[in-house]
């Protein structure tokens, strides 16, 4: 379960820190983890209680079909901008590599070499990733490639310990005054810091995976759901913790949304960080609910019922000449609608200027609500409809629902705010 939390967004972590300052993003850190771990309990217990299998199904057995197309809309969209950034963030890893390696193959001395990239280059680049995978995003069964999350888990892993370590050589050795000089503990105004928590909400966004994961233990008791979760997160936190500051100690004033492009592309310390987190990407990006095609959630909605088959859904076995040509307009509609997701994510990817922006679109509002506000809720009202008597967690899910609320409408007003030019 560690694996699905630490994802793509990892790498933007350090720009959190860079704007709340270390101080607020400890704080910042550590209560997202805290309200994390609650959330997926919740979202665990409702679906313990209802037999649902999938977010939606939760959210049906809770509120009834409206707030199950609510719920599919919302995953839909910050999916939709997760594939975005995560394209934004493969442009910035593989491009500067792709100038530096093409100047190396010609013996070419021009000032590309210093893996400065144009728009046109990252485009090229990226679409050249996209060919590649193909194959594997056409998919409709991402079964024989679950491991790959671990192979990105470790990955970050390994690039968090050499951004560490070239973070404590340039504060050490090679630029001994920068840490006192260029450290900031605190920021000066409130706006800073919450644009910084959108980033670090969407790096623990992992509820599209809790329930599935949940189902797939051996003896799946309360106790040792709880203490997956616990432990999951706990260490997803700290990874992340140090990943955020070490990528931050490294760049002060110029971290960057892609903390990679703050390093020399040439540095074969960060060099095996960027070839392992190709396949973080790839993996993280339909991963989860979301992992047989994107289009699922949409065409799915409305059939099912309280209690689900589990994330396999339809079976696709033949059972006759009907089901066999049922399974080819299903196969149609799964590589339209998956083409038509990568084409739009890849124009928009390619358009943006910054994943920082992806980001704040997606967590300022929809990463509460995903996250949340949506699983304290039905919780509530499925422990209420079971009128049992007040509880710990039913008060810790309003106090959830309530406080994710109120932060939801500051961070969205403050980001249409900043994308109108007003602030």
């Amino acid at each position: 379960m560690t694996a699905t939390i630490v994802g793509g967004g990892v790498l933007s972590i350090p720009l959190s820190c860079a704007l709340a300052g270390i101080l607020p993003f400890t704080l910042l850190m550590a209560v997202s983890a805290a309200a994390t771990d609650l959330s997926l309990y919740l979202l665990v217990s409702c679906s313990r209680r209802c037999g649902s299998r999938t977010f939606g199904g939760v959210a049906r057995s809770a509120y009834g079909s409206s707030l199950e197309l609510f719920t599919t809309c919302v995953v839909f969209f910050i999916v939709g901008c997760i594939i975005i950034g995560l394209m934004i963030l493969n442009k910035g890893i593989w491009s500067p590599i792709a100038v530096v390696g093409m100047a190396y193959l010609y013996q070419e001395e021009a000032g590309e070499e210093d893996g400065s990239t144009t728009t046109f280059q990252d485009a090229i680049v990226l679409l050249l990733l996209l060919i590649l995978m193909m194959p594997f995003l056409l998919k409709r069964d991402l079964t024989s490639l679950r491991h790959t999350c671990y192979i990105g888990f470790f990955s970050i892993a390994i690039l968090c310990i050499a951004m560490a370590y070239r973070a404590l050589e340039k504060n050490l050795r090679a630029e001994p005054g920068t840490f006192s000089t260029n450290v900031k503990w605190m920021a000066t105004n409130i706006a800073d810091v919450l644009n910084a928590l959108p980033i670090i909400l969407l790096a623990f966004l992992c509820s599209f995976n809790i329930i599935s994961v949940s189902c797939s233990l051996v003896n799946p008791t309360r106790d040792r759901v709880k203490t997956v979760i616990h432990e999951s997160v706990f260490l997803s936190f700290f990874l992340m913790y140090v990943f955020g500051l070490a990528g931050y100690l490294f760049a002060y004033d110029d971290t960057d949304g892609n903390i990679l492009l703050c390093f020399d592309p040439k540095d074969p310390v960060i060099f095996l960080g960027r070839i392992v987190n190709k396949s973080m990407k790839k993996s993280q990006t339909m991963d989860g609910d979301e992992e047989n095609g994107l289009e699922k959630h949409v065409r799915t909605y409305g059939t099912s019922t309280g209690t689900t088959k589990g994330r396999q859904g339809i079976s696709h076995k033949p059972l006759g000449p009907k089901k066999t040509i049922a399974s080819r307009e299903e196969d149609f509609i799964h590589w339209a609608a998956t083409l038509g997701i990568i084409i739009v994510s890849y124009i928009i990817a390619v358009l943006t200027p910054g994943v920082a922006i992806v980001w704040d679109v997606a967590g300022s509002s929809m990463a509460f609500m995903i996250q949340f506000i949506i699983p304290s809720a039905c919780y509530i009202k499925l422990k209420l409809c079971s009128r049992r008597s007040i509880s710990r967690h039913l008060v810790l899910a309003w106090v959830l629902m309530l406080f994710a609320s109120m932060m939801a409408i500051l961070c969205t007003t403050q980001m249409a705010l900043r994308l109108s030019g007003k602030l």
